[in-house]
């Protein structure tokens, strides 16, 4: 019986998809069009790429429904590989009154990683509707992150008002991202650049350890030695700080 990774390396090999990683290889302006594939096909061929090459790939699918479904057959053909989804930002489908926070921070999720991980591989599902949305530029997201390592000195004043400018709310426990809490020298913080929240302890201003936790059992997880904290990107910026997503790319994207 034929398992995930026998397949992927048949698919590898074909001629087909030879011909596409020569082409991502020799970085030509070849339009590929594939056709005769059924089902998670798709899905099958763009696995077989992503695993021989470093690059960025952004797929763009018909609608949302057809990215969640093409992002699932992805995870599970690539389970080692991290894949991002980039939906647009609202509750509902043309409708651009309600964000939906959830999305807001798949979206700053994505682009951090293209911040913070040039040369690497990174793979985005998309879809037009999210395409529509103007994204943040770079220069201006990375003079609006602030990182916070393990060890160094942090003033809970000045955490406090750099979180109230970006757009954050003060609660008492934290759910959703753009919320923060301080309970003496404890600082939970739900940034729109990660999955889950960070909890910072503090001994007296210097940061004693930093762990990620469950927002819903609101208990402490894996230990990390850093993170980024990264503002609502949809409403902290003026609109000339924004651009196309397609201009945030790397030149090497396919």
């Amino acid at each position: 019986m034929m398992n995930v990774e026998s397949l992927l390396v048949r698919y590898t090999e074909d001629e087909s998809v030879q011909r596409i990683l020569d082409l991502i290889e020799k970085k030509e302006n070849a339009h590929i069009r594939l056709s005769g594939l059924v089902g998670s096909g798709e899905a099958v061929v763009a696995a077989a790429v992503i695993r021989k090459t470093r690059c960025v790939h952004v797929f763009i699918l018909n609608d949302k429904e057809d990215a969640a479904y093409f992002e699932n057959d992805l995870k599970n053909l690539l389970e080692k590989q991290e894949i991002h989804f980039f939906p647009d930002s609202f509750k509902k489908p043309g409708s651009f009154e309600e964000l939906n926070s959830n999305q807001v921070q798949l979206r700053t999720a994505a682009l951090d990683k293209l911040i913070n991980g040039p040369g690497k591989q990174n793979i985005l599902v998309t879809y037009p509707e999210a395409l529509f949305e103007k994204v943040v530029r770079q220069k201006a997201l990375k003079k609006n992150i602030l990182k916070v390592s393990l060890g160094e000195q942090l003033d809970v004043e000045f955490v406090m008002e750099f979180l109230n400018e970006f757009g954050f709310q003060r609660v008492d426990f934290v759910y959703e991202p753009g919320e923060f809490s301080v309970r003496g020298g404890i600082i939970d913080i739900f940034s729109f650049g990660n999955d889950k929240p960070y909890r910072i302890e503090l001994f007296g201003e210097e940061v004693e350890s930093i762990r990620f936790f469950d927002p819903v059992s609101q208990l402490s997880e894996k230990k990390v030695t850093r993170f980024s904290i990264i503002p609502n990107i949809q409403t902290h910026f003026e609109s000339e700080e924004k651009a196309s997503f397609l201009e945030f790319l790397p030149p090497t994207s396919v």
